[in-house]
């Protein structure tokens, strides 16, 4: 099926400022187009209250912004990480997305300013994520926020880094993760829908040169933290939502770690939403079925995290 019509505006849209895809532009250059981008781009939704704080890691730093969608006490908390193929995006590029998911599901969102490849290969972005998800559940608390309801989220390269600190959680005993929130997460480095290898957000030749920015080694590929896939068992990860774009490269490998997880006792749902590119998300501008897909992950967020009164 092909894009929807306001789907393939945005799309001609992303063409016009990267002729022949994001692989084509030098990363230093895609990171600026993008950041402009980003500054020009309509505003979301008012919150009550924003914030930049520096995180501890050990022997660096990482940079979150905090979103509260009200004054209340002990919110829900999902840490966010952004899309961007592991070597582009940043808060201010993920800012529209937070302020969309804290104002419809009522929860703090934790957007989190990994380091990013090439600069910084695996397993660095995900490492930044886990010790963002450790500081929350140590320090969560002095800033309104409730640890024990706690998700992980992200788009796209976010997505698959978010699955890989849940299965990072449940391997080293860390903080308990109450839900994951996975949109269009990349979990087995690979192409596994032929049918869309020509795609022009994340086509073939695309994919396979971020992934190749990513990765340390091709040893990496087989690390579960890398390609959350690799597992051997899916058992005990939190309850999970799966938004999925029809036409993307890597949709079947999407479609097949919701099976898994389901088949292994995770609480799990996924949707694919007909005529809508990888990446659309971030694109509640102008496509119908971005609005359509933040909705349903508030609702599933707040059916994880909200308790009855």
């Amino acid at each position: 099926m092909p894009l929807d019509a306001d789907a393939r505006a945005f799309v001609e849209l992303l063409l016009q400022a990267f002729p022949g895809g994001l692989h084509a532009t030098p990363i230093p250059q895609a990171r600026q187009i993008l950041a402009e981008g980003a500054r020009v781009a309509p505003p979301g939704p008012e919150v009550a209250r924003v914030e930049d704080r520096s995180v501890p890691a050990g022997d660096r730093d990482v940079s979150v912004r905090i979103y509260w969608p009200s004054a209340a006490e002990d919110q829900p908390v999902l840490i966010w990480l952004h899309g961007g193929a592991f070597a582009l995006g940043d808060l201010a590029g993920a800012d529209v997305t937070c302020r969309e998911l804290a104002s419809a599901a009522g929860v703090a969102v934790v957007s989190v300013d990994y380091r990013l490849a090439p600069e910084h290969r695996f397993p660095s972005g995900v490492e930044d994520g886990y010790a963002v998800l450790e500081w929350v559940a140590e320090h969560g608390g002095d800033l309104g926020l409730d640890t024990n309801r706690v998700a992980v989220g992200g788009d796209s390269a976010g997505g698959t880094l978010a699955a890989a600190i849940a299965l990072m959680a449940r391997d080293r005993g860390g903080p308990r993760i109450a839900f994951q929130f996975l949109a269009y997460p990349t979990t087995l480095m690979r192409i596994s829908s032929y049918e869309y290898v020509e795609d022009p957000v994340v086509s073939a030749s695309m994919v396979t040169f971020f992934w190749g920015q990513y990765v340390r080694t091709d040893a990496d590929l087989n690390d579960p933290y890398c390609a959350p896939m690799r597992a051997e068992s899916l058992e005990g990860l939190p309850p999970a939502f799966l938004v999925i774009p029809e036409v993307d490269t890597t949709r079947g490998d999407q479609e097949a770690y919701a099976h898994r997880l389901a088949a292994s006792g995770v609480l799990t749902t996924h949707k694919v939403y007909p005529g809508t590119p990888h990446g659309f998300l971030g694109m509640t501008a102008g496509v119908a079925k971005a609005r359509v897909a933040v909705d349903d992950a508030a609702r599933m967020l707040r059916a994880a995290l909200h308790r009855a009164a």
